[in-house]
């Protein structure tokens, strides 16, 4: 399987699943962290008693966390450069990373604890913020991220909150504050606008479906690229 179409599987893997414990290796590693803005990793070895019992709470936890982080595995025992970076000298080991570092989970080995944990350091899905400039400043610390930007009443902002915690490996979600009229705006790398479903502005469940169904219609890379999603709503 060449590069881009493993990157294009693994991409879909995880959007399309968010139970799924995918396996990275040294081939995909670097493109999943810099795809993925939040990646539980968990770093096992196969012949490992402990690393085969921590397997299924990993699992399990993956499950309860329904898509607010990618999970994923890697054999440490293989992939040595990979481990040595993260300091792994007994296995086996699971890790946060976000924002450009990392933390290593270190409580009590069940799926409830690793659960609870993540979610007590990724914090709230929306970013708020009050001004265009507040804005923009944002939407360049994405990087090669998602963002996905929102303004408008309470009710949409509950909307977009939703979406946030439903499709955190997405990247940023934002909401601006202010009355503006319902739009939907889609950037892609560096430079490709598209504009969304109007109607994916109303608060509804319809209108909700209808700007899920848009985000997945243009959330894979082009041509085997790894290129990131940034939707605005405005």
């Amino acid at each position: 399987m060449g590069q881009a179409v493993r990157c294009l599987w693994l991409a879909a893997v995880f959007l399309a699943n968010s139970e799924e414990v995918v396996e990275l290796d040294g081939q995909n590693f670097t493109w999943a962290m810099r795809a993925y803005p939040r990646l539980l990793l968990f770093f096992y070895a196969p012949w490992c008693g402990h690393s085969r019992s921590l397997d299924p709470e990993v699992r399990r936890a993956a499950a309860e966390l329904q898509g607010s982080v990618a999970v994923a595995k890697i054999d440490a025992s293989m992939e040595v450069e990979i481990a040595d970076e993260f300091g792994i000298s007994a296995y086996p080991g699971l890790f946060l990373l976000q924002k450009g570092s990392y933390e290593e989970f270190t409580g009590r080995r069940s799926a409830a604890a690793i659960a609870d944990w993540t979610r007590s350091k990724i914090g709230s899905a929306l970013e708020l913020v009050n001004n265009s400039d507040q804005l923009q400043d944002a939407l360049g610390r994405r990087g090669v991220h998602s963002a996905l930007v929102a303004t408008g009443d309470a009710g949409r902002q509950a909307t977009v909150k939703r979406l946030a915690e439903r499709f955190r490996t997405w990247g940023k979600f934002i909401f601006l504050a202010g009355g503006l009229h319902p739009r939907v705006q889609l950037f892609r790398g560096l430079d490709e606008l598209l504009e969304g479903p109007a109607s994916a502005s109303a608060s509804d469940e319809e209108a909700e479906q209808k700007l899920v169904e848009f985000m997945q219609a243009h959330q894979l890379p082009l041509f085997g690229e790894v290129s990131e999603v940034a939707v605005i709503l405005l």
